[in-house]
């Protein structure tokens, strides 16, 4: 019921029988504070805050024994409902999603052992194999990659170039090296105009002669302190001591922004191509979620498997084949206890199928990522997910 569809503000004090659970949803522009009422005897006058909704829902409860709970509503509307399965009729439903398209393309399993090298200003990724891309499809799709031991954030980069039969594909991430200066001193001091580094940004030293002692090449270093925006030094782990340098020099010095070692995901690797985080108890106990999903696929008949995943346990897992697109609709509903069904996972839409329906143990009263995933078995094949959206009804 609406405790207060006029927005006027007031506390209220709600009996909730032993056994029984509270559902509260707060809607406006004002939060509503949940408070309990202390159980011990002769303390009637202590209350403890549970929660504070803005424009959300949570269900309280059951509790083992004859409860009050007081919401204090400042200026908002505010639903509830009391029962052993509460509901909120006409809560408005939470939408979670995305309309921006996100393309995966995979290399062959040729394609490892990278290393990175200089494409016009952008980075190269070069290989052990070949990579079996053609521009013409990849290009514009995206490579997953995963970056470890540098500044290089592990995702989704775009393919700037993929020549065929090569093994180099160009990505949209900015190749950024000078020549530098490096001072003999404690600490040693590197002179990169302009350099734009930040403290613990990781970098590494190239020469056409040698470098002072204390520096050597294909070696990681940390920006220990940004003297200038032209200077600073360097030390050889995180917060580590600055690095001294003496002896002598020679040659031009080269200093690099190191990305770390990179790997391409490649074909028949899974990829996470979207995800949200569903906030507990948007799904009330009897309540639920519809998915939409939008994809495009390369038409081919190698394999292209796509999936969605709630809580970690497995909602869909289909493989399309000699398909050009689909469009995923999936149903969810809250059983309570821990308890979600959906329709089976081998089921893309709607209808009748011969496999079972789903059910997972996943506490909907916790935060839980959905997923999307791609896994084409080939290379060269390309997954676009155009669009999702999370319809979550209390």
């Amino acid at each position: 019921m609406f405790i207060q569809p006029s927005k006027i503000s007031g506390d209220f004090d709600i009996l909730v029988p032993n056994g029984q659970a509270i559902s509260i949803g707060n809607t406006g522009d004002e939060p509503s504070v949940v408070q309990i009422q202390a159980a011990e005897p002769g303390q009637p006058w202590i209350y403890t805050t549970l929660a504070t909704l803005s424009n959300s829902a949570q269900t309280f409860g059951p509790y083992g024994q004859d409860r009050t709970i007081r919401i204090q509503n400042r200026n908002a509307t505010v639903e509830y409902d009391v029962g052993t399965q509460p509901k909120l009729r006409s809560f408005p439903a939470l939408v979670l999603g995305n309309l921006t398209p996100v393309s995966l393309v995979q290399p062959a399993a040729t394609f490892t052992t990278l290393t990175y090298a200089d494409d016009a200003g952008n980075t190269k990724l070069v290989s052990a194999g070949v990579h079996d891309l053609t521009n013409a499809v990849a290009q514009g799709a995206s490579l997953y990659v995963t970056w470890t031991g540098g500044t290089g954030v592990t995702g989704f980069y775009e393919v700037l170039d993929a020549d065929t039969a090569t093994d180099e594909v160009t990505i949209d991430l900015p190749y950024i090296d000078a020549t530098v200066t490096i001072s003999i001193a404690a600490p040693g001091v590197v002179t990169w105009t302009g350099h734009g580094l930040s403290v613990n940004d990781t970098i590494r030293f190239t020469t056409t002669g040698a470098l002072p002692t204390g520096l050597a090449i294909n070696t990681t270093y940390y920006v220990k302190e940004v003297l200038t925006a032209n200077t600073f030094t360097v030390s050889t782990s995180a917060g580590g001591a600055a690095v001294t340098t003496s002896g002598t020099q020679s040659g031009t010095q080269t200093a690099l922004v190191w990305y770390g070692v990179a790997v391409a995901a490649v074909a028949n690797t899974a990829v996470t191509l979207a995800s949200v985080v569903v906030p507990g108890w948007s799904m009330g106990v009897g309540g639920g979620m519809e998915i939409d999903a939008l994809y495009s696929l390369t038409n081919s008949a190698s394999a292209k498997n796509i999936g969605m995943s709630y809580g970690g346990g497995v909602l869909m897992a289909v493989s399309a084949a000699n398909n050009a697109s689909a469009c995923a609709q999936k149903l969810m509903c809250n059983r309570g206890s821990s308890q979600v069904i959906s329709n089976a996972a081998n089921q893309v839409g709607h209808g009748l199928s011969t496999g079972a329906n789903v059910v997972l143990t996943v506490d909907a009263t916790q935060n839980q990522t959905f997923a999307f995933t791609a896994q084409p078995a080939t290379a060269n094949n390309v997954v676009t997910l155009e669009a999702f959206k999370l319809y979550i009804s209390f």
